[in-house]
């Protein structure tokens, strides 16, 4: 069968469609640029966003086949008439032999609207993965899945096991590079032990404030990131990581001492404008510029597949960003605020998560443009998916958990 990957202008480079290419390459799968020519479309849809491109690929009137991250949503059954569950190298290798694409129903990973979920397939030939160069001195390497901290709102802990390739493999991924090449690994939790030299050619590194802190930041290259989540110690330690406010202020010191550019991940909707303030002015004050510490903040979604997946969406309250942003820079002038969405934003991200069937979905699409919060919250009481969790009782109750099946591919 002739294959089309239907793309997005920004995807067309990415690593992930690359790599799928490659994959076909690898198993003689014909594919064409000329949609005209193509018997099937692929998509892939690694975040919500990017269910625009699976919408648009229902105009071509072509059979679609679609995966990525988040084929766990029941969006992507609904709109895509069959969806691989999970990691494509399994699939890819079946789909090169069969001959009608009615056989693909008879794959354990394949979802469709009829069927249902399919078998999550989480097999990862790290030996087929490439590095691919995206722009000038940026190296990709696909190396993970999964994340072992359960935090109780993402989809990325439990959605997926936790695993990662053979150390030997990124090493060998690192020294492949040009000296002027910086790697950045594609992986929700760093968990490798590389020497510093070999550290320091990544172009960002995630790291854990504990860890981080243990060593100095000794073995960290130049620019670092981790998420904070919460400026609340008890909703921190409830619903993310078990982070102390000395434990937070230590790493920025250390960052500021070793220069390290960082960016810190917080999440807002749960806490008021005071308390994110307060919160920073617990930080210890430094007026020099650099090195620059970026504060991203999203508002809280909650994605269904999680343990709060049902939160209530109108239990959450909008920040002031220009107060925040006012406050800190009397406090610490390494701060940079990030341009952050809207709350708006937020709820239809959630909502389309929450859709079950293909009215709702239609429906919530629809209001993809609206960005009167208001409005989308009316929108989920009427049709049932407001969420029935509050705060207090997310609080109230034991924090959520499962075995952290570590998978390791040898290959």
């Amino acid at each position: 069968m002739i294959v089309h990957f239907y793309t997005a202008p920004k995807q067309k480079h990415e690593y992930n469609i690359r790599l799928l290419k490659l994959l076909c390459q690898h198993h003689g799968i014909e594919v064409t640029e000329d949609v005209k020519a193509a018997d099937v479309v692929f998509v892939s849809c690694c975040d919500t966003m990017d269910l625009e491109i699976l919408a648009k690929a229902r105009k071509l009137g072509k059979p679609i086949i679609a995966g990525g991250s988040v084929s766990f949503m029941p969006a992507m059954r609904l709109w895509a008439d069959y969806v691989c569950h999970g990691e494509a190298y399994d699939f890819i290798a079946k789909f090169a032999s069969i001959r009608h694409l009615e056989e693909l129903v008879d794959f354990p990973e394949v979802a469709t609207a009829e069927k249902g979920q399919g078998v999550l397939n989480e097999h990862i030939d790290y030996a087929l993965n490439p590095l691919i160069q995206c722009n000038t001195t940026a190296y990709y390497y696909y190396c993970g899945k999964g994340c072992p901290q359960l935090c109780q709102y993402c989809a990325l802990a439990w959605s997926r096991t936790w695993q990662k390739a053979p150390q030997i493999l990124v090493e060998r991924a690192i020294f492949t590079m040009p000296k002027k090449g910086r790697l950045f690994p594609m992986v929700s939790f760093w968990d490798y032990t590389l020497a510093t030299p070999l550290l320091k050619r990544l172009g960002i590194l995630d790291v854990k404030i504990k860890e981080y802190n243990r060593t100095a930041g000794y073995y960290a290259g130049k620019r670092v990131r981790t998420g904070v989540e919460f400026v609340d110690a008890d909703v921190r330690k409830k619903l993310a990581k078990p982070l102390s406010q000395e434990e937070i202020n230590t790493f920025i010191h250390y960052t500021k001492r070793n220069g390290h550019e960082a960016v810190l991940y917080f999440i807002a909707g749960l806490e008021s404008t005071e308390k994110i303030i307060d919160f920073f002015s617990k930080v210890p004050v430094d007026m020099a510029l650099q090195p620059r510490m970026k504060l991203v903040f999203t508002y809280f979604e909650p994605q269904s597949i999680t343990p709060i997946g049902d939160f209530r969406l109108d239990h959450r309250s909008t920040i002031d960003r220009d107060e925040i942003f006012a406050a800190l820079q009397q406090m610490n002038r390494r701060f940079r605020f990030h341009q952050m969405g809207g709350i708006a934003h937020s709820t239809w991200r959630a909502l389309m998560g929450r859709a079950t069937t293909l009215d709702d979905l239609d429906y919530y699409w629809s209001l993809r443009n609206v960005k009167e919060n208001d409005v989308l919250l009316e929108a989920a009481a009427k049709r049932g998916h407001m969420g029935s969790l509050t705060l207090k009782e997310v609080m109230a109750r034991p924090r959520a958990t499962r075995k952290v099946k570590y998978v390791y591919d040898g290959t």
